[in-house]
């Protein structure tokens, strides 16, 4: 663990996160001789946030077969940025999801949209209508949408650009409605 942490703060603080994916920990993933020295170094991958290692969690954690799966949650919760909520709709929605994996995903996808970031504010209502249209089941899509049951000025006005994508979901259309002024659907 000691060398684990050192290894973790060394390639935190070096940056260049691509290129110590690419020269350093894939190699070294590809190369290691077993899953568990494999999962020492997936285990701080968190440490060189980028979209290249942010790709290869989703990879591991919509395999159901993976080994990894343990080491690749661990370093998906504690992912630095909001961009990793693209990878928690892939693990919420994988075809054999743990009920764990989703309540995780869960968590930090609704931390993250109620975050107050002002300048991610219409990515992130992108990514919650992606999330209610990938969603594991009803309890999911609300969790999602009670994160704006009082949006900013700013929110309502992308969330009338993109809510209507999912405002005949058969579990929260009816509510979506209401939020856009329309209540056709009920």
């Amino acid at each position: 663990r000691p060398a684990q942490r050192s290894l973790w703060r060394l390639s935190k603080n070096y940056g260049a996160a691509e290129k110590l994916w690419n020269l350093v920990y894939d190699p070294a993933i590809q190369s290691a001789p077993d899953n568990e020295i494999r999962g020492s170094f997936v285990f701080i991958l968190d440490g060189i946030a980028c979209d290249p290692t942010l790709d290869y969690l989703g990879v591991v954690l919509t395999d159901p077969q993976s080994e990894l799966h343990t080491a690749a949650i661990g370093a998906l919760k504690r992912w630095p940025n909001w961009n990793a909520c693209s990878v928690w709709v892939q693990v919420a929605s994988a075809p054999g999801a743990s009920a764990g994996d989703i309540k995780a995903a869960e968590r930090a996808i609704t931390r993250e949209l109620t975050t107050d970031e002002w300048k991610f504010a219409d990515e992130k209502i992108d990514l919650a209508v992606q999330a209610i249209q990938q969603a594991p089941n009803p309890e999911f899509k609300q969790a999602i949408l009670d994160c704006y049951q009082t949006p900013t000025d700013r929110q309502k006005r992308f969330i009338q650009t993109a809510f209507p994508a999912i405002e005949n979901d058969p579990d929260v259309g009816r509510q979506v409605a209401l939020m856009l002024g329309d209540d056709a659907t009920g």
